[in-house]
């Protein structure tokens, strides 16, 4: 994935995702390319079966394990859920409410259960390493 290093439990929890949502396609989905749709400002039709299995038929253990190992966060989840039209799938009621009580948490003070630090997920984390790195090639 880059120059980004995911931890041992984030790959086997991208990888347990991917293989729900490669399964049944021709064209099989990357690790950084699952990250790139998850932050993506507009859907690339291309991956667009990819995100609505993910949103559909990847079952929400599964996606609670994403964010557990830091991968995303619930707010990242909803996000990208909006954002390709899929608040009408399976999973998304479950991901708003968590990310509701997410929100509830830190407004009350409160971490969330999270094991990872808002703004550390490898989502935001790849999205800055992103955004330097085209800074940089600009600089040259």
């Amino acid at each position: 994935m880059s120059e980004l290093t995911l931890s041992e439990r984030a790959k086997r929890a991208i990888a347990l995702v991917l293989g729900t949502i490669n399964a049944p396609r021709p064209v099989a989905m990357d690790e950084a390319t699952l990250l790139d749709c998850l932050g993506a400002e507009r859907p690339d039709p291309r991956w667009r079966p990819h995100i609505e299995a993910l949103f559909d038929e990847v079952s929400i253990e599964a996606l609670h394990d994403l964010v557990l190992a830091g991968v995303v966060d619930f707010g990242q989840l909803d996000r990208a859920a909006r954002i390709w039209g899929m608040t009408d799938g399976r999973n998304h009621p479950w991901i708003e409410e968590m990310a509701t009580l997410t929100l509830a948490c830190i407004a009350r003070g409160r971490p969330p259960s999270a094991t990872v630090a808002p703004g550390q997920t490898a989502l935001e984390l790849r999205r800055r390493h992103g955004a330097a790195h085209k800074a940089l090639s600009s600089l040259r």
